[in-house]
């Protein structure tokens, strides 16, 4: 799910100042402060203990007033970073912190991965805490990377908003793989008539190539580090290569003939391959999670 998430936010990239500039318009914006959600950010940092909260609007901005006035008494916390949502909020805030400059107020930017990078890049702070429930998949995304802890003070989400999202969750599953299916489908129909000679020519050599990169991918991630999710995600990306790319510059450049043959059956095998190493992970993780509740019940 958070993949299609973060595609979406791609995409609007290019017409995120548009956007805010018609909100701007209609007065929804601070008709000066709105390009910091676009991480256009004029204050400096400072150096030292770094603590930010983020708040969405009026209410949870005077909430935490009793909070930052106690953390302003801590001599090891050099500034307090605070970011909003709301033209109001930031009305708020800046009444109560004006005059002090250990008090910062920030426009919270787009959950847009540039935006957001540029943002953490910046602030770089030593504790992140949220009031409420604000969930913005970017951004605590690049917190975790970042290795940022963050606290949720008064989180919470109802029995219904949880099962909407993981009805989401599974329906964007589903749709996952149905378009997997249709890519596999469409590329058996695209070399139907020559799948038996191009497999004769090359389907050994680039069978072993498409194995060997993506067992090579997986320990490569395993060594740096990387957790079980990106090491399966790093697998598969080196597994599925641009083989719609390899066809056309074999064909446009080379004239097709011998150079189409590796292009197309690698185009083949790997989407294969890809569904068989999906198929198997999520046999393996069913038989884990059957084991586990065998064993706890025993």
């Amino acid at each position: 799910m958070y993949f299609w998430y973060k595609l979406l936010t791609y995409l609007f990239y290019p017409f995120a100042p548009f956007f805010l500039f018609l909100r701007k318009l209609k007065k929804k914006e601070h008709s000066i402060r709105y390009k910091e959600k676009l991480s256009q950010i004029n204050t400096p940092r400072g150096e030292g203990f770094l603590i930010w909260f983020h708040v969405v609007s009026v209410g949870e901005a005077i909430s935490i007033l009793p909070l930052i006035e106690n953390f302003e008494q801590d001599e090891k916390i050099k500034r307090i970073l605070i970011t909003s949502i709301t033209v109001s909020s930031a009305e708020v805030l800046k009444k109560k912190f004006n005059k002090n400059t250990k008090v910062i107020h920030q426009f919270l930017p787009l959950d847009i991965p540039k935006f957001v990078k540029k943002f953490l890049k910046h602030w770089s702070p030593n504790l992140s805490i949220f009031i409420d429930s604000e969930i913005w998949p970017n951004l605590i995304f690049q917190i975790k990377e970042r290795n940022i802890p963050l606290l949720m003070v008064n989180g919470r989400i109802s029995k219904k908003t949880f099962s909407k999202w993981k009805s989401l969750k599974n329906f964007s599953k589903k749709i996952s793989i149905f378009l997997f299916a249709l890519v596999l489908l469409g590329a058996i129909v695209a070399e139907k008539d020559n799948i038996v000679l191009y497999f004769s020519q090359a389907g050994l050599i680039t069978l072993v190539l498409n194995v060997l990169m993506m067992f090579l991918a997986y320990n490569i991630a395993k060594f740096l580090g990387s957790g079980n999710d990106q090491k399966k995600a790093i697998t598969i990306e080196c597994g599925l290569q641009n083989g719609t790319l390899a066809i056309v510059v074999a064909t446009s450049v080379f004239g097709g003939g011998l150079y189409l043959i590796p292009a197309a059956t690698y185009s083949l095998i790997m989407f294969a391959s890809s569904l068989i190493y999906i198929f198997a992970i999520k046999k393996i993780n069913f038989f884990k999670f059957t084991l586990k509740k065998t064993v706890i019940a025993f």
